[in-house]
């Protein structure tokens, strides 16, 4: 892991942390140039000492900071090719100031650039972060919001599930069910600008279940988020940014998420107990249980948009 600046880009970026995290796989190494006075950690992780003034050297938001995540592990500079990966066909183009454009997609689920690619058989390539972070994004978009062929978005899936589609490694299996193929996953929506109004847009946290055949049924927990949220005055054709707060459970210490707009809260936290294998299904907010596999997942993030709405992103 790294701590990058680039000079191109003036927010900071997404992926604040209290520790290195395991199982990543990092190829970013062109992305920008090294905090100079950064001291050397494991993992080829650098925790930044923020009392010393540095104007080079951009403080964490304040959300993460609040919780102890002071080590940006990624980005803020977005490098197709290098940190980023462009899903064919999609339409990016990487523009002069360091941000991208995504104005084709290649699906109609807003799919269309990762920090990972998952494999078929339990392997991948490229990023993805477990153990809790801050997510940060900065973009705007064109048009008025339209889902037809997709929306602008900015969201997570873990790679253990996508990466073993056919549960060779069983990353994915929901302990304790016979069926192979009974899964348990999740899906973070950072943000989804899905609906008619110009000041909407939604955002969610899915903990999907069930055989692999059925999965797509709406078996999941997300309504609990306070989504979808109108903000009066908001202009999507201007930068804004977008944030998403995971804090692990812990023995005696509930996990918890939410979700932010330019440093604001917006939406309800969500809570959940720490992860047991063996609690049967379903996952219940109720019993706490419901959301709380992230904490023994990575997530890789992914930035798409719809063929009507031209996004571009500055920083992640």
């Amino acid at each position: 892991m790294k701590y990058f600046i680039h000079s191109c880009i003036l927010v900071a970026g997404i992926l604040w942390v209290l520790a290195p995290l395991p199982a990543v796989a990092h190829d970013n190494e062109a992305c920008g140039d090294l905090a100079t006075s950064a001291s050397a950690r494991a993992n080829d992780g650098f925790q930044i000492d923020w009392n010393k003034a540095d104007e080079f050297r951009p403080r964490p938001p304040a959300q993460a900071a609040a919780v102890g995540y002071r080590t940006r592990t990624f980005g803020p500079c977005i490098k197709l090719g290098v940190n980023w990966t462009v899903v064919p066909p999609s339409g990016v183009v990487q523009n002069m100031d360091g941000s991208i454009t995504i104005n084709t997609s290649a699906n109609t689920y807003n799919y269309d650039v990762v920090t990972a690619v998952p494999g078929s058989d339990g392997s991948w390539t490229g990023t993805a972060f477990g153990g809790g972070a801050y997510f940060e994004a900065t973009f705007s978009f064109t048009g008025a919001p339209n889902t037809d062929g997709g929306w602008p978005a900015f969201w997570a899936n873990d790679i253990e599930m996508q990466a073993d589609p056919w549960r060779q490694g069983n990353k994915a299996h929901w302990p304790g069910q016979m069926d192979p193929l009974y899964d348990d996953w999740v899906e973070t929506d950072f943000v989804e600008w899905l609906y008619p109004s110009s000041t909407e847009f939604g955002f969610a946290f899915h903990s999907w279940y069930g055989p692999s055949s059925n999965i797509g049924d709406g078996n999941n927990q997300g309504a609990s988020s306070g989504s979808p949220v109108t903000i009066p005055g908001i202009n999507h054709e201007e930068q804004h940014k977008y944030g998403f707060l995971w804090v692990p459970a812990k023995d005696g210490k509930r996990g918890y998420c939410k979700w932010y707009l330019d440093g604001r809260q917006i939406g309800n936290k969500l809570v959940w107990d720490k992860y047991d294998p063996q609690q049967p299904p379903p996952p219940s907010e109720s019993n706490l249980t419901a959301y709380s596999v992230i904490d023994i997942r990575h997530m890789f993030m992914i930035l798409g948009t719809g063929p009507n709405n031209p996004m571009t992103v500055y920083d992640v």
